[in-house]
């Protein structure tokens, strides 16, 4: 079998991080790999040594919006050999189900990796809608998404949910005795649909209410839509008027290393409006650092919503999130480790690699 992927870039984010661990799931599988990229302006995960792994084929573009030439691409491809297609997110899935319409015995596989929201363009969602059902398959990454596609039009027996995979050999648990908050860490891009104000409110609550912070580290790129913008300007506003929070505050970056960052880190935090799967939580509970996160999508799933596996607070509550953070400081280390363990186990039996290879070939 021989397999297309369509992505509009590999810049840092969730649904590249997720690609390329299908292209290693594939490639270990012995499939023969083209790799379409549209929007080449970012290659945080494009390294070289997935460049060994895949036939690249990358459309540079000076402007956003529809590209014809993207479109006319894509066609040429679907022409040149008979692939099965695998598209990712709106965009992916637009232009490769339009290309169909030229070449209509091409398979293509969509696959949602993020959820419906307030924030994406309501113009895409709607002609990502229009096109799916002319998918063979659609692939969500959470059940939340699985259960909004399957009420459109035409879907109703063509969506499946099938969770982030890793390789677990890569993810080694590290159980770390907890002696105490040091270190909060926060991996994602510094985006509104991360909701960086709720942090900043429950460790001023915490200030306030104990007088002293933990370490505070983001780790993550800065979006740069006008929501995104607004958000980081009202962040750092926030800090500058609080000179306790701002001294214990740390704008990271990006960073290679990830695994670094997790074994560093008393607790992971997650405070998103809304989610697909993250990765973070997935990395988490693989390698035994303990997490903090909203009860959106699948999350009070997954953590469990008795703190089995980590800790739920409520979305867009300081308070909620102050009582989560008090929490974890009061578990004693026999729920601590109880607690990563069983998130370990988990992740292991639901988050490995080759289950969302066969998942995503079973049905191609």
């Amino acid at each position: 079998m021989k397999i297309l992927l369509v992505i509009d870039s590999m810049g840092s984010g969730g649904a590249q991080r997720i690609l390329v661990n299908l292209i290693d799931g594939l490639t270990n599988s012995g499939k023969e790999i083209t790799l379409f990229v549209f929007n080449s302006k970012s290659h945080y995960f494009l390294t070289e040594e997935i460049k060994k792994k895949v036939n690249l084929v990358e459309i540079f573009r000076k402007y956003d919006g529809f590209s014809l030439s993207v479109l006319f691409k894509l066609i040429k491809l679907y022409y040149s050999d008979k692939f099965t297609v695998f598209s990712f997110q709106m965009n992916g899935n637009i232009y490769s189900l339009l290309a169909k319409f030229f070449m209509w015995r091409t398979k293509v596989i969509s696959i949602e990796l993020s959820v419906t929201n307030p924030a994406e363009s309501k113009i895409k969602r709607l002609l990502s809608n229009f096109f799916l059902p002319f998918a063979k398959i659609i692939y969500c990454n959470s059940k939340t998404q699985t259960k909004y596609l399957t009420r459109k039009i035409g879907l109703r027996n063509k969506v499946f949910t099938v969770w982030n995979g890793y390789n677990i050999d890569d993810f080694p648990f590290k159980y770390k005795k907890f002696c105490g908050l040091k270190t909060i860490s926060i991996i994602g891009r510094v985006a509104y649909p991360k909701n960086g104000l709720l942090l900043l409110n429950a460790l001023d609550l915490y200030y306030k209410k104990y007088q002293s912070l933990p370490k505070v580290r983001w780790f993550g790129r800065f979006d740069t839509d006008v929501r995104s913008v607004k958000m980081q300007k009202e962040m750092n506003q926030y800090l500058s008027s609080r000179t306790y929070l701002q001294k214990c505050w740390d704008w990271s970056g990006e960073e290679k290393d990830i695994k670094k960052v997790f074994f560093s880190s008393d607790v992971m935090v997650l405070t998103s409006r809304y989610e697909g799967l993250p990765n973070v939580i997935c990395e988490s509970m693989l390698l035994g650092c303990p997490i903090i996160a909203t009860s959106v999508s699948d999350n009070p799933y997954i953590l469990g919503k008795n703190k089995e596996r980590g800790i739920l607070c409520k979305p867009n509550s300081p308070i909620s999130l102050l009582k989560a953070i008090e929490y974890f400081e009061s578990t004693t280390p026999e729920k601590h480790f109880n607690m990563v363990k069983q998130a370990r186990e988990f992740a292991k039996t639901n988050f490995d690699l080759e289950i969302m290879v066969q998942k995503y070939l079973s049905k191609a």
